[in-house]
């Protein structure tokens, strides 16, 4: 057992199951049902997964089985394995993990905590519960992923789980049926279910932002329900983050329970920006900019100063979680307001300024209204630049993040890189000084 619990278990009560046995089975049907695309087994059961792009479980270590003596020595295979990868290393640790300790350990090895989730199960009635079949109008599935299911559960996903996502389903074990909820001809929302000896996981359970609130969730884990009921199976079980207080209340409404709980921990590798040295060439990447025009910056004639930031946040709407404990992570509306206050200084030097994040054009606009920027925003949502040129990224609540750096491009060609950036607050009138101990060539009369 681990030997600290998630902070939000005293959101939810966990039922005690009798055997932790059957919890571990529960568990490990799980890792089953959603396989990474590369696995090797480490420490005589941990079983190391890499995806990239992948969710945190495909890209984690499951933590189930434990023979190896020496926990420092299979945390450092693990932490070998991911570094050459080149991915910072993750490891998901349940209520049943083995060893004891483990958790601690983790911690002070400098893994910070991330995404509680809890398992929540319930056992599938006899068929006569319904006394005849269900109508369960909208609700159809396939066994195969239809293109309106793929197209739905990855708007809900960022760019690299995305691109991952197509090798995953064809690696996805049988049986296994894709749900999704139609209405009126439109698709709204979906869900998967895998059977493992009687026990079906339920994954995918993902609504368009327009058809939320309108029961297509509960159609859909109805209709798993009786897919279930069919296959002769006796549990359905799932996994929820603890913060997500609809999926929650819908879960238990339909008599789930929670009766384990599992977080992440991950530890933040140094980002590799070498390769962004002085005269490299920017590969041609089209990105969407917040005016809606389409902007190649390998194609920008003349000097440009590329900002590439995490996250903007707006009012009202929480941080992703764990944000206070990423380092780095604070500081992009200081550092955008700080570009936009010297934005005259910028011009006159001949530069212009570019931002530029993982965000979607949409969020970028609000921050463009509401901060009055000056310049364009580019949103590189499906990661075309990120993995043209290898820019460092991190992981918070589930999603991906471009790590903070500034490029000075001229032509097309790297000048200058500003990496770490020790104050975003101040950043600006750093780049503004180098720009002035490197002006630009006058040309002659």
């Amino acid at each position: 057992m681990t030997d600290a619990k998630p902070a939000s278990m005293t959101d939810e009560a966990v039922v005690e199951v009798a055997y932790p046995d059957d919890l571990r089975r529960i568990e490990q049907a799980a890792v089953n049902a959603w396989p990474a695309l590369e696995t090797a087994e480490i420490a005589g059961g941990w079983l190391w997964r890499f995806a990239k792009g992948g969710s945190q479980r495909a890209n984690s270590v499951s933590t189930l089985t434990f023979a190896d003596g020496e926990l420092d020595r299979a945390i450092d295979a693990a932490e070998q394995r991911y570094a050459e990868r080149r991915t910072p290393p993750m490891f998901q640790v349940s209520s049943v993990s083995e060893p004891a300790g483990l958790d601690t350990r983790l911690a002070q090895r400098g893994y910070r905590k991330q995404d509680s989730c809890f398992t929540m199960v319930k056992a599938v009635p006899p068929l006569a519960h319904f006394g005849v079949k269900p109508d369960l109008p909208g609700v159809e599935w396939t066994f195969q992923p239809s293109s309106q299911w793929v197209k739905i559960y990855q708007s809900v996903l960022d760019g690299p789980r995305r691109l991952a996502l197509p090798a995953i389903l064809e690696r996805l074990p049988w049986p296994r049926t894709f749900f999704l909820y139609r209405k009126r001809g439109l698709s709204f929302a979906t869900a998967l279910a895998i059977n493992e000896d009687g026990m079906v996981c339920i994954e995918c359970v993902a609504t368009r932002e327009e058809g939320r609130r309108r029961g297509a969730a509960r159609a859909l884990l109805q209709g798993v329900e009786l897919w279930a009921q069919e296959e002769g199976a006796h549990t359905l079980y799932l996994m929820v983050r603890t913060s997500n207080a609809p999926a929650l209340a819908l879960y238990r409404s339909l008599g789930y329970q929670a009766v384990g709980n599992y977080h992440f921990r991950v530890r933040d590798l140094p980002p590799v920006v070498d390769h962004l040295t002085p005269g490299l060439v920017l590969k041609t990447a089209p990105l969407m900019a917040t005016d809606g025009a389409t902007i190649d910056t390998a194609a920008l004639p003349g000097r440009t100063i590329l900002v590439v930031y995490p996250y903007t946040g707006q009012p009202g709407v929480p941080d992703p979680p764990g944000w206070d404990n990423i380092p780095g992570a604070h500081g992009s509306t200081p550092e955008a307001t700080g570009f936009r206050d010297l934005h005259a200084d910028f011009a006159e030097r001949g530069a212009r300024v570019l931002g530029l994040s993982a965000q979607d054009p949409e969020w970028q606009r609000e921050a463009v209204a509401r901060l009055g920027l000056p310049y364009q925003l580019l949103s590189d949502a499906d990661f075309v630049f990120q993995a043209a040129h290898d820019l460092p990224t991190f992981q918070a609540g589930g999603q991906t993040f471009l790590g903070r750096l500034t490029l000075i491009v001229r032509d097309g060609t790297v000048e200058h890189l500003f990496h770490p950036i020790q104050d975003p607050v101040t950043h600006a009138t750093e780049v503004l000084a180098w720009l002035d101990g490197h002006p630009l060539e006058q040309e002659c009369g």
